[in-house]
């Protein structure tokens, strides 16, 4: 049922030409194919998602002549930030899934761009999460030592 509930989220966001909206429906069903280990759907809809945040012109979200200037401004101060984290969650998403995978080299070349992503955006427990990840990326590869540093990264961020 959530696949249904998500696909019609993401039709009514088509409908209102909410690309945030659409982007995020794909990030979120890759999640419940995540979840029922198909994960070559998973990666196909995280990808999607991915593909639409990156298109995603801020402006363009916010320019509906109904909205007056302060408004238009505070949401894309909102967007400023928003996309980017998106983004980040998007990029950390496909590293999970090349994580499961076993494909550590993808994994963490997706996971260091989410880190990279995220770090711009001065968010402590993104930005530890990420890290945490990576962390996880080596623990599997046995790169033991690695592992233990971006885990202590982590904890230190998650103390901020």
């Amino acid at each position: 049922k959530a696949l249904t509930y998500l696909e019609e989220s993401q039709n009514a966001y088509r409908e209102l030409n909410m690309p945030d909206g659409v982007a995020a429906c794909f990030l979120n069903i890759g999640i419940v194919y995540k979840n029922l280990g198909q994960y070559d759907k998973a990666l196909l809809s995280y990808e999607e998602g991915l593909k639409i945040f990156r298109e995603i012109k801020i402006p363009e979200l916010v320019k509906h002549p109904a909205y007056p200037p302060a408004f238009r401004r505070a949401m894309e101060k909102h967007f400023e930030r928003a996309i980017p984290a998106s983004i980040a969650v998007a990029l950390g998403n496909i590293a999970n899934i090349y994580l499961l995978s076993e494909d550590y080299e993808k994994a963490l070349s997706y996971a260091n761009e989410s880190l990279k992503t995220v770090t711009t955006l001065d968010l402590p427990y993104m930005t530890a999460s990420r890290l945490h990840k990576i962390g996880e990326i080596y623990l599997a590869q046995k790169r033991y030592k690695e592992a233990e540093e971006k885990f202590y990264e982590a904890n230190m961020q998650y103390e901020k």
